[in-house]
């Protein structure tokens, strides 16, 4: 209940100051919270032994400083290279029975909407749904990335920092997507609150996280990926975000793990851990059996739904 999260005083999912509480209370079940890594000596790892959301503590006084500038002349922007990209994640998250499972960022509607992309970092994914007939908008927190964006895509990108606060009035959406972001806001039950309520009645909230529940970052522990200090404030397993994403209002959730390869295949110091074929089939195993690198929701609004 959102109750839980207001009765912590402390800087969690939904805000406060209490540096105590953040490390003994799970900020979304009230549970006394476990210490489970230490990273570099500086950033800690806490697990919630109900729920098992992880947490990380401390928090950076300057995130922005942990985030690289966008590097224009390393990345390749090219119509051909962004269309090869979204054939390969087509054809990566298609399974035997083809069509039941296509490229999951694709939005499950028949006919192009307006989208909100939060976090749309290099505008990429922007620029092949506008593509598609899609009206978009772009949302990022740097001024620098806005502008590649904006740039790559076409499409208008706006600077905030907090997400979906005023932003646009209720029902301006008929998707919003959400791709390995919710891991990275400071507050992210404010932020699916008020993006939930930009949802048109019908539309869907669609994400991706990483999987804290998955065979891959119980094979790699500290050396997983996805862990990723400081940038990663939470770690999300299927039950933790599905309590996060029913006390944000959000409903019909569906959610499900996908393969993730570069978490087989890099560590969190970006050394090869696996190589490609063996890292291929144990992502595509873990997925089968529910345990994939990464956890995919798509949340539907009611009609009725103001």
């Amino acid at each position: 209940m959102l109750t839980v999260f207001h009765s912590l005083d402390a800087p969690g999912i939904a805000g406060g100051t209490s540096p105590i509480d953040v490390v003994s209370r799970c900020p979304l079940c009230a549970t006394i919270g476990k210490h489970d890594f230490a990273f570099d000596g500086r950033w800690q790892i806490y697990r919630c032994p109900r729920c098992g959301l992880r947490w990380l503590w401390p928090r950076p006084a300057d995130p922005a400083s942990f985030y690289p500038a966008p590097d224009k002349l390393a990345a390749d922007f090219s119509p051909v290279s962004a269309w090869r990209r979204l054939l390969k994640a087509l054809l990566w998250n298609t399974t035997g029975d083809v069509g039941r499972r296509l490229w999951p960022r694709w939005p499950p509607v028949t006919d192009p909407q307006r989208l909100l992309d939060v976090g749309c970092g290099d505008g990429r994914y922007l620029r092949a749904m506008r593509a598609l007939g899609w009206d978009v908008v772009g949302v990022e927190w740097d001024q620098a990335w806005a502008d590649l964006a904006r740039q790559v895509s076409g499409a208008p990108v706006y600077v905030t920092e907090r997400v979906g606060e005023g932003d646009w009035p209720a029902g301006s959406f008929g998707v919003v997507t959400l791709w390995h972001v919710l891991e990275h806001l400071p507050e992210p039950l404010a932020a699916l609150t008020a993006l939930w309520q930009q949802l048109a009645p019908g539309g869907y909230l669609l994400l991706e996280v990483p999987n804290a529940n998955s065979w891959q970052a119980e094979c790699a522990g500290e050396r997983w990926l996805h862990w990723d200090p400081p940038r990663h404030l939470w770690h999300f397993t299927p039950h933790a975000l599905r309590r996060l994403l029913e006390q944000a209002g959000c409903s019909d959730c569906r959610l499900r793990t996908g393969g993730n390869l570069p978490g087989w295949q890099l560590d969190r110091h970006g050394r090869k851990w696996l190589r490609a074929p063996m890292a291929w089939l144990l992502a595509r195993l873990a997925a089968a059996a529910g345990r994939g690198g990464v956890l995919l929701a798509h949340c539907r609004k009611g009609t009725d739904d103001a």
